[in-house]
């Protein structure tokens, strides 16, 4: 785990991280610590990482035991970065040095939201889930394919645990006319390029604009972690 160790305590009457273990630093161990002042920025830092490290310890702890609870052999050793046996759809290089809002077309309805440009209150709605869920996400990333072709979705989510960014389109109003034949071709564009859906693309479609169904939201975006788990190769294969 890389982040640093440590416990509060109290040093000549003040508060203090001791740092037990630091991965920047080799001559930090547990008869060697360090201690930083709570007050101070340092101390405010250590404090909140070794907090976040003692958290992830308990977690890791609750899982393994309930894993031993229920099965006989050891949980899998899933190394970083991962080996898959395919790799569709968009890369994760192409997800972090993506810069978002970058479609030209021109917005009807300009709605500023944690720093991104969206085209409509349903693309916050989903903003928010993915928020909830704990994913990184751009608004309309462009992915270049080949120098015919680009697409700009509504919104990319990355799973970091997969290290797999996800498309996801918004199609909020298929009751209006012609609006279905246009989701249609547009979903036909990404097929063409590879992606397959509920691995690389997902298409949220709501039936009119005054609806939004948001559990539904949650379980497509659950279901892209599902489609693309078969693809890692475990270390013990």
């Amino acid at each position: 785990m890389k982040l640093p160790h440590g416990r509060p305590e109290n040093h000549r009457g003040r508060p203090v991280i001791a740092v037990t273990y630091d991965p920047n630093d080799k001559t930090v161990t547990p008869k060697h610590t360090k201690r930083y002042v709570i007050t101070t920025k340092e101390g405010r830092l250590y404090e909140k990482l070794t907090r976040e490290a003692e958290q992830i310890r308990h977690t890791l702890a609750e899982l393994e035991y309930e894993w031993n609870s229920t099965y006989r052999h050891e949980p899998v050793n899933i190394k970083f970065p991962l080996h898959k046996k395919s790799y569709t759809g968009i890369t994760k290089d192409e997800f972090m040095n993506g810069k978002p809002n970058q479609n030209k077309r021109e917005f009807d309805n300009e709605i500023f939201y944690n720093g991104q440009r969206l085209r409509s209150k349903n693309e916050i709605v989903v903003c928010q889930a993915f928020e909830k869920m704990g994913y990184e996400y751009k608004a309309e990333l462009l992915i270049q394919r080949d120098e015919f072709y680009s697409f700009a979705p509504d919104l990319t989510y990355y799973i970091k645990e997969l290290e797999k960014p996800v498309a996801l389109e918004i199609d909020g109003a298929m009751d209006k006319d012609g609006y279905f034949e246009k989701a249609t071709d547009r979903k036909k564009y990404y097929v063409k390029k590879g992606f397959k859906e509920f691995k690389d693309v997902v298409f949220f479609r709501l039936n009119d604009g005054r609806s939004f169904d948001y559990d539904r939201l949650e379980a497509i975006i659950n279901a892209t972690i599902l489609a693309n788990l078969n693809d890692i190769i475990l270390s013990n294969n």
